[in-house]
């Protein structure tokens, strides 16, 4: 019985250490959509500024095309950011869930 109760307590351990390795990854995910790194290549908007430039230097007046386009990719990031909440949500209701049953199971 104590050898059952011990694997099941090692199982426990390895699905709280998975929980928490993808809950990593989660927060990695979101960390880099939010603000990238200083070694990363240009961000969206930044090229989007370049272009815009450059087709004003053309003589094309497009100010309303770059607040559409940094309106759309607001829109877009508070989706993602919106998504990445949700999905740690869901984990993190699961993973309690998880916990009580196994506390329930073992009679802690």
């Amino acid at each position: 019985m104590a050898e059952a109760a011990a694997a099941t307590f090692r199982g426990e351990r390895l699905d709280l250490l998975a929980a928490v390795l993808i809950g990593a990854a989660v927060g990695a995910a979101a960390t880099l959509l939010a603000g990238g790194t200083s070694s990363a290549p240009p961000t969206i908007g930044r090229r989007i500024r370049r272009g815009t430039r450059q087709v004003g230097r053309m003589g094309a007046a497009i100010p309303a095309a770059g607040a559409d386009a940094a309106e759309a990719m607001r829109e877009y990031l508070d989706s993602a950011r919106s998504s990445i909440d949700k999905a740690v949500s869901s984990e993190l209701r699961d993973l309690r869930k998880a916990v009580r049953r196994r506390r329930k199971q073992i009679g802690v």
